[in-house]
């Protein structure tokens, strides 16, 4: 055999990496990390270089040792692993690889050279850990690649390495559990990670119903970055969980350790995130710092105007936006061009923002919220509509930051800060009541009124009032909305501001409609004749559908019908879809008196698709019961309870029980038609009580379809009867009434709509370990509370159940027909730990995977 053969080389040379470059031993096993670690192999497959990048303590250095310890099983001699935590400059790299090697710097060969001659006789796998203080070496590693043909390298780092060769791959921490899911924590990687760091410190500690709550607290409150909760669970030496929940939201310097095995940097966070910190250039460390404003994501226009203002166009937002996301200090959302600060890194850079500069950056930031509000203004009279209302979710953390942030200048005050509060409050009240914060506006308003000390009307009062008055109405607070309407009449006419007096003088219509009828037309008619005056489109629209309400509830028909077709007119041309559901429902009120119910059905078909589209689910679920009393009246009772059942399902979501009441009285009515008086009678008592409660509820003065189906019901019943009915009836729950009325099934249509399409979303991401309830929501249009509430009432699962059982389904289907191994199931429809996948199927299925799998085959 040639001597210098390549192939006598590979089969009898063996460097010194064996002896020197060992692989750290871990002290735990890894947790959660099988998909990573399955889609890393897979990627040396295709790559040279891959580079695993995230934020400090999220487990990169963890993952590549577990990675060397698998991939050690097929080059057991030839896995070279090199820590660069404590080099300080790229020049040292090289000479650190050369250490671990043996090689010797010799007149005639570089060290660069050596280096890439002992990596190039055999096939090996190099791991640089800690790569991120030395990133410049990029050069060298690109050339060292180019020559060894047969070796693999991982680096760690908190930025990418920048080469050609380069695959990045981040890691993310790890996925947590929400409150519906407190009875399955301990399935969850973060949990068991917690509960296993607490064991070692405090051999009691263990889960239980009385701490599962907080303990979920803490590992979301840290977003399930593994350093900090292995940090916060050695805590539990001397703290209560309770106790440690409360002191990790005032001081980051809790999550320490004294344990001397963990390098320096990792044993308290804020060295951990001192150390990417120190890696940022002076404008991009002033740029981390003043990020800590924002709450939950924020925009690049966002950065842009609060955290540079004026320096923007000599500054590089964009470069050094990119720079804090490669360095691991933000994330990048997944969707909308959005970013975000892990908790525990927004507390340490607002740590470092100086007094002066947080109430700087504090004004700027209400400022641009405010001009947001705006924009949502604007969008409710149909610019951009749907887009900016799906902004608006997004932002609205931040709103309310930017409001508790007025009201605490206004506390103090500050004049400009208590206007600019008010005018916010006046700008959101249709983005607070299609989205039902009905109590949120009435706490915002009071408080701002609470801490004004002067009387005179403005601008912003008169419009906040008109929010608070809409939150009032709307809770079933009639004198009290009428009392908020005649206090903005009052501003406006002071101000001789035409534009509020026109919501003071629609506010007063409704205000008084229960009461006095005559005055509320009046009240119209005034804010129809300011609404040309000024040309307020949009206003006119409303006060037109106004004019259609109270004529129809006068019984003038014609100009019932010249109003709402007048407003649904100018809703079509601004494009605004909560005016069009509004207007359109008008109009199917009309059908339906002049007993046109197939018309009425086909409108309401209409109208429902204007609500959906703007989300306002207190008008759809309005619309379902009246859709409900259109099908009792050509005497289809099957379908009438199906859609009060979906009105009632829509209430129980938005958690009111006044509307719950209303829809109800579909119920009574229709067991009044099928003969069963005592029955009518009782769920009638029932939906009184409840309708009593407050809670959103969509009511227009024409709810009392059901009287004469009640009155007839009762008329067949003798006076004891009814007494006993109603006492029984206002002390049913609602499950009573369900069940009494044995309907649910009817609802099947409806649920099979809404399940399938949760179905649908999550097929489309089944691979994807990160498709999580926040996604599952997003994919219907529905706040978490809302899906959850839905799926509870109709299968009683939580939407952490639905997706972990529609996954676990799937894997069913698989194991039946597909050869691939349990684990590559396990990933393929969207579990990162196999052994995790195998406990969840067995307690669904009660069969291990490999034992059903048998069973069919």
């Amino acid at each position: 055999m040639d001597l210098n053969s390549q192939q006598f080389r590979k089969e009898f040379y063996h460097p010194k990496t064996r002896f020197k470059g060992f692989v750290p031993i871990p002290a735990t096993p890894i947790l959660g990390r099988e998909k990573e670690i399955a889609e890393l192999t897979s990627l040396f497959k295709h790559h040279k270089v891959v580079s695993v990048t995230g934020t400090g303590g999220i487990g990169k250095t963890r993952i590549a040792i577990e990675l060397c310890n698998r991939i050690g099983k097929e080059i057991p001699d030839n896995i070279i692993f090199v820590s660069m935590a404590t080099l300080t400059e790229a020049t040292e790299v090289m000479p650190a690889l050369a250490d671990i090697l043996g090689i010797a710097e010799t007149a005639d060969r570089p060290l660069a050279i050596g280096v890439s001659e002992v990596l190039s006789y055999q096939q090996s796998f190099l791991v640089i850990d800690n790569l991120e203080h030395v990133i410049s070496a990029g050069g060298e590693i690109s050339k060292l690649i180019a020559r060894c043909p047969d070796l693999k390298i991982l680096c760690t780092s908190r930025t990418p390495l920048k080469i050609n060769a380069e695959y990045e791959y981040s890691l993310h921490p790890l996925p947590l559990p929400t409150e519906a899911e407190l009875e399955f924590l301990i399935e969850y990687p973060v949990i068991e990670l917690f509960v296993n760091c607490a064991k070692k410190v405090n051999r009691a500690f263990k889960l239980s119903p009385e701490n599962s709550t907080t303990i979920l607290e803490i590992c979301q409150y840290l977003d399930g970055l593994p350093l900090a909760i292995e940090l916060a669970a050695s805590r539990l030496r001397v703290l209560t969980p309770q106790q440690l929940i409360k002191r990790l939201k005032n001081n980051i310097d809790i999550l320490a350790t004294s344990a001397k095995d963990r390098p320096e940097r990792h044993q308290t966070l804020r060295k951990t995130i001192e150390w990417s910190y120190n890696l940022l250039s002076d404008s991009e460390k002033r740029l981390f710092r003043r990020l800590s404003i924002f709450s939950k994501g924020f925009s690049l226009e966002a950065t842009e105007e609060i955290c540079y203002g004026n320096e923007v166009d000599s500054l590089d937002p964009i470069n050094e936006i990119e720079s804090l996301v490669d360095k691991g200090l933000v994330q990048k959302l997944d969707s909308d061009g959005r970013f975000t600060l892990l908790q525990t890194i927004k507390d340490y850079a607002a740590e470092k923002c100086e007094a002066l500069e947080i109430d700087i950056i504090s004004r700027k930031h209400a400022q641009f919220y405010f001009r947001v509000t705006g924009l949502i203004s604007e969008a409710t009279q149909g610019k951009n509509q749907k887009e900016q209302m799906n902004l608006a979710l997004l932002d609205e953390p931040n709103i309310v930051n930017a409001l508790n942030y007025l009201l605490a200048l206004a506390r103090e005050n500050d004049e400009d800060a208590r206007e600019l509060g008010f005018r916010m409050c006046g700008n959101l009240w249709t983005f607070w009541h299609i989205h039902g914060k009905h109590v949120t506006t009435k706490e915002y308003v009071n408080s701002f009124f609470d801490a004004s000390k002067k009387d005179a009307p403005t601008v912003g009062k008169c419009a906040s009032l008109f929010s608070l008055h809409v939150a009032c109405y709307t809770l079933g607070e009639i004198e009290l909305s009428r009392n908020v309407a005649e206090r903005l009449l009052r501003g406006a006419v002071a101000l001789d501001n035409k534009y509020e007096m026109i919501k003071g003088f629609f506010a007063l219509g409704f205000g008084n409609m229960f009461s006095d009828l005559n005055k509320s037309i009046s009240y119209n008619n005034r804010a129809i004749q300011l609404c040309e005056e000024i040309k307020t489109t949009y206003w006119l629209g409303l006060s037109l559908w106004q004019s259609g309400i109270f004529n129809l509830i006068s019984g003038n028909y014609d100009a019932a019908e010249s109003g709402y077709s007048g407003s649904l007119a100018i809703f079509k041309r601004l494009n605004e879809n909560e005016g069009i559901g509004i207007a359109q429902s008008g109009l199917c009120m009309l059908e339906f008196i002049a007993g046109n119910y197939t018309r009425a059905l086909e409108l309401y078909s209409d109208t429902l698709l204007a609500f959906k589209a703007i989300g306002d689910r207190p008008e759809e679920a309005r619309v379902y019961s009246e859709i409900s009393w259109t099908y009792l009246a050509i005497g289809d009772t099957h379908s009438a309870l199906s859609y009060a059942l979906a009105s009632i399902k829509l209430h129980q979501e938005i958690g009111s029980n006044r509307g719950i009441g209303l829809s109800l009285n579909s119920f009574a009515a229709i067991e009044a038609v099928k003969g069963r008086s005592k029955k009518a009678v009782e769920i009638a008592a029932a939906a009184k009580h409840f309708a009593d409660q407050k809670g959103v509820a969509i009511e227009l003065g024409v709810n009392n379809h059901g009287e004469i189906y009640l009155e007839n019901a009762k008329k067949k019943l003798t006076r004891s009867e009814i007494k006993e009915a109603e006492n029984k009836g206002i002390r049913l729950t609602l499950q009573d009434i369900l069940e009494m009325v044995k309907g649910t099934e009817q609802m099947k249509p409806h649920e099979d709509d809404f399940v399938q399409k949760l179905k649908n979303a999550i097929e489309e991401n089944l691979s994807d370990s990160t498709f999580d309830v926040n996604r599952l929501n997003n994919a219907v249009s529905m706040s978490q509370m809302q899906v959850y509430r839905k799926l509870k009432a109709l299968i009683n699962k939580t939407p952490s159940q639905f997706i972990r059982n529609y996954r676990l389904q799937k894997a069913q289907e698989l194991l039946k027909t597909s050869d691939k191994t349990i684990a590559e199931i396990a990933y393929e429809v969207g579990f990162t730990d196999p052994n995790y996948f195998s406990r969840a199927f067995t307690k669904l299925f009660s069969q291990t995977p490999t034992d059903y799998r048998d069973w069919v085959n």
